[in-house]
């Protein structure tokens, strides 16, 4: 009778067992994106986990490529991961019971190669891509500097009693500041100044800074030089070169898509960081409203050039804004519908007049920052900065970007294989030449870091001393120079149109995934490094029915 009663319990056991197995914890596993640059951008994986029991567990979380974290807590969490390569990955969460009853889920994730599209549509939104201070190597690469000059990123704090400190800092040459850099007024951001020193002393003296906490980051006063080779509306200018170049990019068709063209509260500003506009030139006087800032090493009130400076800022206004339909001279990228800012920053242009003149073009309300010029090294040509950049100008392009102002910049005229600063840098769209034919010049830098290409042969444009036997005086010009300045038009260009579309303008990463996207693709399928993205294109990024333009 036991034995029966005994049977019949641990039968009953069995069943009760079978009824209610133990059972798995839930999971669920979401990614953030499921497709990313490789070492640019990350992914945020949320995950959770909870057994149904209330038993304790455990989990794992796999990325796919050989990076392993295991948990402790599991019932809710993310974690932010970033791919080095490109490719597939299966992202896996395992979650286990103390009965050993385990469950996982697994997402895919696919990582593209962040060398085969355009950089400023994607970098500058990374922290990666944010550069810091590096003082290892004096100056970076072989660039030209102001000898017996640095710049010094100050503590936060009280700016007078870290000036007046740096007058007794125990250093190993005498220190005297020249000239404060503070941010734009209402936007925060670093204050730099610039200190005079004992030539050949500069490394030991930022080292010393640095060392003793006077400092946040230490660099030389680098010196930047201009990137030109100076050689149907009814304008008479508008001939068979400036229509083809035009013609290539879409131009016309975008001139006739515009939304509102004479709605002039919706027309965008665009600060030339040059050598100065001759504003009194009859194709410019209607496209100058704010006479600008001469922040050079010479004495003037504002951005009008002079004999020492030259024609090229001039000639860059005028191919983004001359006034066009006028029966006169040249046509104008943005046709009547931008104004400019000249900022005056040659001659001189060194590191602290650029950052100046780029926190005034935020501080102006510019939409658009053109900077036709690079760092120069020893031998005249593009420094290449990939690593090491210039982190006042740095500095002062995130601030730019971080208050919604698209800066376009000049790749080089060196034939190099690396972008030039700052046009490498990912807070910039970095722009190539081409011909009328769509066919790379031959004196265009290239490399991982070009964005897009356009015209810059035979580039005709208004030019300085504006009188030429008593007519207006134009030239030719060939150059990256010539070629931002259409970049840089046709962004103003999308930004009004977007405006006027959505309400609102885009953000300088919108501007560059646009134009990146719409670009007419040249070389080699996809990204390369001669031609970026390919030539920008004026009527695809004009055009409102594109859903990456105008989401």
């Amino acid at each position: 009778m036991r034995i029966k009663v005994s049977l019949i319990l641990l039968i009953g056991l069995f069943a009760l067992v079978a009824c209610n197995p133990n059972k798995p914890p839930t999971t669920q596993l979401s990614v953030s994106r499921t497709q990313v640059y490789a070492d640019i951008e990350e992914i945020q994986v949320t995950f959770s986990a909870a057994d149904p029991e209330g038993a304790p567990v455990t989990c794992a979380l796999n990325f796919g490529d050989g990076s392993v974290l295991n948990l402790t807590a599991c019932s809710l969490g993310t974690k932010a991961h970033t791919y080095d390569q490109a490719g597939s990955y299966t992202v896996t969460f395992t979650a286990s019971d103390n009965k050993g009853a385990t469950s996982r889920k697994q997402l895919t994730v696919n990582v593209l190669d962040s060398s085969k599209t355009c950089y400023a549509a994607i970098a500058a939104g990374s922290s990666k891509a944010i550069q810091t201070s590096r003082t290892s190597s004096w100056p970076a690469s072989d660039a030209a500097y102001v000898p017996g000059q640095l710049l010094v990123q100050l503590p936060t704090g009280n700016v007078e009693v870290t000036l007046e400190l740096l007058k007794t800092s125990k250093v190993s040459a005498p220190l005297r500041a020249l000239r404060t850099i503070e941010p734009p007024k209402e936007l925060t951001g670093p204050t730099w100044v610039l200190l005079e020193t004992t030539p050949g002393q500069e490394e030991a003296v930022a080292r010393a800074l640095l060392n003793n906490g006077q400092a946040v980051a230490a660099q030389p006063n680098y010196i930047y030089g201009l990137l030109a080779l100076p050689t149907p509306p009814n304008d008479p200018l508008y001939n068979s070169d400036q229509a083809a170049q035009f013609q290539l990019i879409g131009l016309e068709s975008a001139w006739a898509s515009a939304l509102d063209p004479s709605n002039d509260a919706l027309d965008r500003l665009v600060a030339v960081v040059d050598s100065g506009v001759a504003y009194n030139h009859v194709d410019l006087e209607a496209s100058v409203d704010n006479l600008g800032k001469d922040f050079s090493d010479e004495d003037g009130i504002d951005g009008y050039p002079t004999n020492s400076s030259g024609p090229h800022g001039t000639i860059v206004g005028s191919i983004i804004a001359a006034e066009t339909n006028n029966n006169e001279g040249v046509a104008g990228v943005t046709y009547n519908t931008a104004k400019l800012l000249p900022l005056k920053v040659f001659p001189g242009g060194t590191s602290d007049i650029l950052a100046q003149a780029i926190n005034e073009a935020v501080t102006a309300g510019a939409d658009v920052i053109n900077l036709s010029l690079c760092i120069l090294n020893n031998s005249g040509t593009c420094a290449n900065l990939y690593d090491t950049p210039d982190t006042a100008i740095e500095n002062a392009l995130q601030n730019a970007y971080q208050n919604g102002v698209v800066a376009v910049a000049a790749s080089g005229n060196f034939a190099d294989d690396w972008v030039g600063y700052p046009a490498s840098s990912p807070y910039t769209i970095a722009v190539g030449s081409v011909n009328a034919a769509g066919q790379r010049s031959s004196f265009s830098n290239g490399g991982t870091r070009l964005d897009l290409v356009a015209p810059g042969e035979n580039m005709a444009g208004a030019t300085f001393p504006i009188d030429d036997g008593g007519n207006p005086a134009y030239v030719q010009g060939d150059g990256t120079s010539f070629s931002t300045p259409v970049v840089a038009g046709v962004a103003a260009l999308y930004m009004r149109q977007y405006k006027s579309a959505k309400g609102q303008l885009p953000s300088p990463k919108q501007v560059a995934r646009c134009l990146c996207a719409t670009a007419q693709d040249r070389g080699d399928p996809g990204f390369d490094t001669g031609y970026g993205a390919g030539i920008v294109r004026a009527d695809h990024a004009l055009n409102t029915v594109d859903a990456i333009c105008y989401p």
